[in-house]
């Protein structure tokens, strides 16, 4: 077991910090943190822009016409602090 945790700049990506599974807080800068090491988990936030495709669905309208629905979303996750749990 580890207390101290050490971010290098080039791994300067945010990370969640989870006691027994519950969000505490975020190691957001580089450097070294002391974190107690029992009940501790760090998680790595892809912060990146994600997409995901919606597949094409066929509906028809109160006529009976066919209508093809499909799209992509696209979405990013801003910070680490945002990843409160309720």
């Amino acid at each position: 077991m580890e207390s101290a945790r050490i971010l290098t700049p080039l791994d300067a990506t945010p990370k969640a910090v989870l006691v027994w599974g519950k969000y505490v807080g975020s190691i957001n800068e580089p450097g070294i943190h002391v974190v107690n090491p029992c009940g501790v988990e760090i998680r790595r936030v892809d912060t990146v822009r994600k997409t995901l495709d919606v597949r094409e669905v066929s509906v028809t309208d109160k006529d009976g016409n066919p209508i093809y629905i499909s799209g992509n979303i696209a979405y990013k996750i801003p910070a680490g602090i945002c990843l409160t749990s309720s």
